[in-house]
């Protein structure tokens, strides 16, 4: 899929990106969005309910607010927000439990953002990256959250 240059354009005049050190700053506030995002989806997939759905408790098992990660990329440390489980069962896939270093993994969900990927392209990339196998409902979980079109629309901020 080809990028759209301007909605590109509409990104670094919105972010007001000047230097390579802007440059790096947009793509690291992106990757971690991203990765905040999925980590949100697959935390749906492994409770089997959406946020704020009613009744979605029935497992006794539920969210439990948010902790805190710094990892280390090529673009710099990145603080991330992973979810958490009330029973401590949620095992994240994305970034690891115990994982310090993202090197590489933030180019893949760039480009993931980029290129409008399908369900079955975020998939394989993440196989590519993990070894591991997302399920279909952690991926609509993950692509319904919005976060495709604002980025196509130019926007960064949630």
């Amino acid at each position: 899929m080809e990028i759209d240059k301007h909605a590109l354009q509409q990104m670094i005049e919105a972010n007001d990106i000047k230097t390579t050190e802007d440059l790096q700053a947009l793509l690291r506030d992106m990757t971690k969005e991203m990765i905040d995002t999925i980590y949100e989806g697959e935390l749906t997939a492994h409770l089997g309910y959406e946020r704020h759905a009613q009744g979605g408790e029935k497992g006794g098992n539920y969210r439990n607010g948010h902790g805190k990660k710094s990892v280390k990329s090529h673009l710099g440390e990145i603080e991330l927000s992973p979810p958490r489980d009330r029973l401590g069962a949620f095992d994240p896939q994305i970034v690891r439990k115990r994982q310090t270093d993202i090197s590489g993994l933030e180019m893949k969900v760039i480009s993931m953002y980029g290129k409008g990927m399908t369900t079955r392209d975020i998939r394989d990339h993440i196989y590519d990256i993990y070894g591991y196998d997302l399920s279909a409902e952690s991926i609509s979980a993950i692509t319904d959250k919005g976060l495709w079109r604002r980025l196509k629309s130019g926007r960064t901020a949630p």
